[in-house]
């Protein structure tokens, strides 16, 4: 049974990857997904404690960045990273970086992503939450990129979660985005547009309770930025420097574009969130 759910899952992920959307900023929502599955439950975090992790290495020997490994989760009181308490270790997690795990704004929701045991074509992960309110851990029913194969990103509110999938290597003029609802347990899919096609990728940053979306060229940098509003499923193109006919100068950037960069293009709120010395405990 654990096996047809999964590869029903990927079904439903892969038939995503490969529809065409009829129009650029138009949604065309999905039939529900299967239903979230409790699948753990540890002690929950009072009202003056929030989250911290730990990353314990690798599952098993020479394990490298897309294998996975242990992760275990802390409640800190107080603010103060020299009181904490265990709570559980999660097997099978994505390795240590800048994606995972994903918190909301108040640190007492984490979403990790956690390596499907079946072997599947090509790495994918179901998305875990686990709430530190109620003390359960949830399997979501959706399958998502590693953070190899591509990103995602959940709202800071924790009610959304989103990335894109880009085809023909990034060379496409469009993109794919798929955005699940947590709550409503749907999922809905919304095609981006650039002008041009050209050789880079699509990544999905994290902004406020919304997304930012960018086409980035070969060498990394954007070449056009759009904006997402998961509650309206608006998707509003910001900046588009695809279109090689015209002169860069002739195309504005948005007011926001270098605050919002803050000097490299992988700095969105969730990168931030791991910079803070009191969320990722070291050993």
């Amino acid at each position: 049974m654990r096996y047809f759910l999964l590869a029903f899952c990927f079904f439903l992920f892969f038939s995503s990857c490969q529809r065409e959307a009829r129009n650029t900023e138009q949604a065309a929502p999905d039939a529900p997904v299967l239903a979230t599955e409790a699948v753990g439950r540890f002690t929950p975090l009072a009202d003056n404690e929030r989250f911290a992790v730990l990353h314990l290495g690798a599952s098993r020997p020479g394990a490298d960045v897309v294998r996975p490994s242990f992760m275990t989760f802390y409640a800190v009181r107080n603010n103060d990273i020299t009181d904490i308490t265990e709570l559980f270790t999660w097997e099978n997690v994505l390795v240590p970086g800048a994606d995972d795990p994903q918190f909301t704004s108040d640190f007492r929701t984490a979403f990790f992503r956690v390596r499907a045991q079946e072997p599947l074509p090509f790495p994918l992960y179901a998305l875990y939450m686990a709430n530190g309110s109620t003390g359960e851990i949830k399997r979501l029913p959706i399958l998502v990129p590693s953070a190899i194969g591509g990103n995602f990103r959940v709202t800071k509110d924790g009610k959304f979660a989103a990335y894109p999938r880009g085809g023909q290597g990034g060379q496409a003029a469009s993109v794919l985005i798929s955005v699940f609802d947590i709550e409503a347990e749907t999922m809905t899919q919304l095609t981006w547009r650039v002008t041009e096609r050209g050789f880079g990728g699509w990544l999905i940053f994290r902004s406020d309770n919304g997304f930012m979306i960018h086409r980035t060229g070969e060498g990394g940098d954007p070449l056009a930025i759009a904006e997402l509003d998961p509650a309206t499923m608006e998707l509003r193109t910001l900046w588009d420097n695809t279109d090689w006919s015209k002169n860069q100068d002739d195309i504005p950037i948005p007011p926001n574009y270098h605050s919002m960069l803050e000097g490299s293009l992988w700095v969105d709120d969730v990168v931030l969130q791991w910079r803070d010395p009191n969320v990722r405990l070291r050993r």
